[in-house]
C-alpha cells in the first residue's frame, strides 16, 4: 500500500513538472513571438529568422494612403496598376496639376476606390481622375496570397475598413477569418516578420488544400462593383473619371480577353459609365513586352513611354 502511494505521488510530480514545462514554454514562446513584434531584439529576431525582408504590399500601399491625404494644387489624378506604374515613372514631378501615383492590381478597383475618396476628401478643385491598367487587372479579385498585405493591411489598419463593402469584406472573412482583420492583430502580424511568415504561410496551405479550382471571369465582380462606385463617387463630386488601357502584348489570349471585356461592359453597363475605355485598347508587338505584361528593360525609357501615354490619353500630359 506505503509503495501505490508514493507511486502515486511520483506520478503526479511528474505530471505536474510536464504541465509547468509546458507553461514555461508558452510563455516563453509568447514572450519571443511578442519581441519579435516590438521591442530592443525585434530587428534581431527578424534577422535570425531570415524574415527581415520587405512587407510587401502594404510597404507598397501605405504611403500611397498618406500621398493622396496631402493637399497640393493638383487637379488631376491618375491611379492604375504596376503596368502603369512602368509607364508613368519618372513624369511625376514634372506635372503640377497631376497627381500621379499608380499602384499595383492587388489592390483592386475596392482599393482603387479608397484613394480616390482619400483624394477627391483632401482636393476640392478636381476635376479629372484617370485609371490606367492592363486588361488583366479587370479580373483582380481577393487572393489568399496577396490581399492580407494588399488589401486588408495597409487599408484596415489606416482605418478605411468601412469602405470595403460586403462583397469584399465577406471574401477577406472567409479567406482570412474575422479574428484575423481586426486592427490590432493586423498591425500585430504586420509589424512582426516572424507572425507576417508564420500566418501568411499557412493561410496559403490552407487556401491550396481547400480552395476548388474554378473558371475566373475577365472581369471580376468586385471590378464591377467597384467600377461602379468610383463612377458614382466622382459623379457626386463633379468630377471626370476615365478608364485608359495601358499598351498590351499583340497575343491572341490577349485579343480574346478585350473581346470579351466589350461584351461584359456591354451586359452589364459599364460600357454606358466608361464609354471610351473599349476603344482604348492599343496592341504592342510582343518583343517590347518581358511577361507580356510589363515592359522590358529596353523599353522603359521617356523617349519610347511618352508618344504611348499622348497616344492613351490625347494632351494629358502636354507636349513633353
Amino acid at each position: 500500500m506505503e509503495a501505490s502511494r508514493t507511486d502515486n505521488m511520483n506520478n503526479k510530480k511528474i505530471i505536474f513538472r510536464r504541465i509547468a514545462f509546458v507553461l514555461i514554454l508558452a510563455v516563453l514562446l509568447c514572450a519571443f513571438d511578442y519581441a519579435s513584434y516590438k521591442g530592443p531584439l525585434r530587428s534581431y529576431i527578424n534577422k535570425v529568422a531570415n524574415l527581415n525582408g520587405s512587407r510587401y504590399g502594404y510597404d507598397e500601399v501605405a504611403p500611397v494612403i498618406s500621398f493622396m491625404s496631402e493637399q497640393d494644387g493638383s487637379t488631376k489624378l491618375i491611379l492604375g496598376d504596376s503596368v502603369a506604374n512602368q509607364l508613368f515613372d519618372g513624369v511625376l514631378y514634372d506635372n503640377p496639376d497631376f497627381r500621379i501615383c499608380p499602384v499595383n492590381r492587388a489592390i483592386t478597383f475596392a482599393g482603387q476606390y479608397i484613394l480616390i475618396k482619400e483624394y477627391l476628401k483632401n482636393h476640392p478643385d478636381a476635376t479629372d481622375v484617370y485609371i490606367a491598367f492592363y486588361s488583366g487587372t479587370l479580373a483582380s479579385d481577393i487572393d489568399p496570397q496577396l490581399s492580407y498585405q494588399y488589401i486588408a493591411m495597409p487599408f484596415i489598419i489606416h482605418g478605411y475598413g468601412e469602405d470595403l463593402d460586403p462583397l469584399v469584406m465577406g471574401k477577406l472573412k472567409k479567406t482570412y477569418g474575422s479574428f484575423f482583420l481586426k486592427p490590432a492583430v493586423l498591425d500585430y502580424i504586420n509589424e512582426s516578420g516572424l507572425n507576417r511568415a508564420l500566418y501568411l504561410n499557412a493561410v496559403t496551405k490552407i487556401n491550396e488544400k481547400f480552395t476548388e479550382t474554378k473558371e475566373t471571369s475577365v472581369i471580376s465582380d468586385v471590378s464591377i462593383d467597384y467600377l461602379k462606385q468610383i463612377y458614382a463617387l466622382c459623379s457626386e463630386n463633379g468630377v471626370n473619371v476615365h478608364l485608359v488601357s495601358t499598351p498590351l502584348c499583340d497575343i491572341p489570349s490577349r485579343r480574346s480577353e478585350c473581346d470579351e471585356i466589350r461584351k461584359i461592359f456591354a451586359k452589364t453597363g459599364l460600357d454606358e459609365l466608361y464609354p471610351d475605355y473599349c476603344d482604348s485598347f492599343i496592341f504592342c508587338d510582343s518583343s517590347m513586352f518581358m511577361d507580356e505584361v510589363h515592359f522590358a528593360p529596353e523599353y522603359k525609357n521617356r523617349e519610347t513611354l511618352n508618344p504611348y501615354i499622348r497616344q492613351m490619353i490625347s494632351g494629358l500630359l502636354g507636349s513633353d
